[in-house]
């Protein structure tokens, strides 16, 4: 719960992999850095879930790519962005704009793509289908998880020889356990 409230305060940043929070970039492009070091982008930090997104964003650092139209104009910011409906969505961040709505329950988002992915949740579709065992999922974030647990065979060790198929059970059991 806590960590939830968390994420309402003003000027808290949060990991787009697990669910740490900071103060400041710094702080979280350093934690990317150790905690995920295989889909970070070593040019501006950005944290991807796959490799193949961080091949794609690599482009947008190369010379006239992502050129000046595609730059956000806010001061302090400097973000670019190779699509222009990126930039469109960005701007909400500074604006405060919410022009997306759910038919279906008129919530509303700043992002076209958020918009989509709780439109599948509020119809109660499940799109996302894990091409390893055809398990549906009603979120992308939740096929990828299933993925990682499932198939990767990647697990999260605890110090104490205690091992997780889940990052976020490894980071809960060293909270439990006072491991940290």
């Amino acid at each position: 719960m806590n960590r939830h409230l968390k994420g309402h305060e003003d000027s808290v940043i949060k990991c787009s992999i697990c669910t740490q929070y900071f103060k400041t970039e710094d702080e979280k492009k350093q934690h990317n850095y150790i905690k995920h070091p295989s889909i970070i982008c070593e040019i501006c930090g950005k944290v991807f879930a796959h490799a193949k997104y961080l091949k794609y964003h690599r482009k947008m650092h190369e010379p006239g790519c992502a050129d000046d139209r595609n730059r956000c104009p806010y001061p302090n910011c400097g973000k670019r962005f190779t699509q222009k409906s990126r930039l469109e969505d960005h701007l909400g961040v500074h604006t405060g704009a919410m022009p997306y709505s759910c038919e279906m329950c008129s919530k509303k988002f700043r992002c076209r793509y958020a918009k989509r992915d709780h439109a599948l949740v509020c119809s109660k579709t499940m799109e996302f289908k894990c091409n390893l065992c055809d398990v549906l999922f009603r979120h992308r974030g939740s096929l990828r998880n299933h993925k990682n647990a499932e198939h990767s065979g990647k697990k999260y060790p605890c110090r104490c020889g205690a091992v997780f198929k889940y990052q976020t059970s490894l980071v809960r059991h060293m909270k439990e356990k006072g491991h940290s």
